[in-house]
């Protein structure tokens, strides 16, 4: 299904103070790990369609495009700072309320403090806290959206949410051999998530917002 539909959006969120208005930082890692994917699999078009003889060069390229994304992709470690939130299909009405809001950090664009101050506006009606939210950021939304931000053009307008909501339910009911791990991972609090660094300072900085 795509990911381009706009009939979904969050409803308006609650209107910032006028200070907050400045922008974020230029986007510095993203933008080089899209050069760096990009001229790599331009030079090794290059190389096959001029000089299809110097194919061992091409494939001593491939692994540059693969191990860069690998190096973009490394993961950081999540902890759990506070009690779980209710599984998804239990508290799904302010789920997709949560879902809504924290997948715009996920879109191809650049956000404002402004947006920041209004995501966390919002995000406070919905009754989790801080620790939930980040639980529901990283474990949740994390695994089905990060890519959207490693890939060259990624959706920069909006998910389509009934998409968003089959993956992310259908990831947290895992087949009957992958319970009892994924119980024992749930237990634990403690995970491993790919490229946790590309959404850390947007959280941190509607996490700041958040009351204590």
């Amino acid at each position: 299904m795509s990911m381009g539909s706009t009939s979904h959006r969050e409803p308006p969120r609650a209107e910032p103070s006028s200070q907050a208005s400045s922008s974020t930082p230029f986007p510095v890692k993203r933008f080089v790990a899209r050069v760096v994917l990009v001229a790599a699999a331009a030079g090794a078009t290059w190389i096959f369609w001029l000089e299809p003889s110097r194919l061992l060069v091409l494939l001593w390229l491939v692994p540059v495009p693969v191990l860069t994304l690998g190096i973009w992709s490394f993961p950081g470690i999540w902890r759990r700072s506070t009690d779980a939130p209710p599984s998804p299909q239990k508290d799904l009405a302010q789920r997709r309320r949560v879902w809504a809001i924290l997948s715009e950090l996920y879109l191809d664009t650049e956000l404002s403090d402004r947006d920041y101050e209004g995501m966390a506006a919002a995000l406070v009606e919905t009754g989790y806290s801080p620790g939930q939210l980040e639980e529901i950021l990283y474990r949740e939304l994390h695994p089905v959206l990060h890519h959207n931000l490693l890939c060259v053009a990624g959706e920069w307008v909006a998910f389509d949410l009934e998409w968003l909501e089959a993956e992310i339910l259908r990831r947290s009911r895992p087949r009957a051999h992958a319970r009892a791990h994924a119980r024992a991972r749930a237990r634990l609090g403690i995970a491993l998530i790919p490229a946790k660094w590309i959404v850390r300072d947007a959280w941190a900085s509607i996490k700041a917002r958040l009351p204590r």
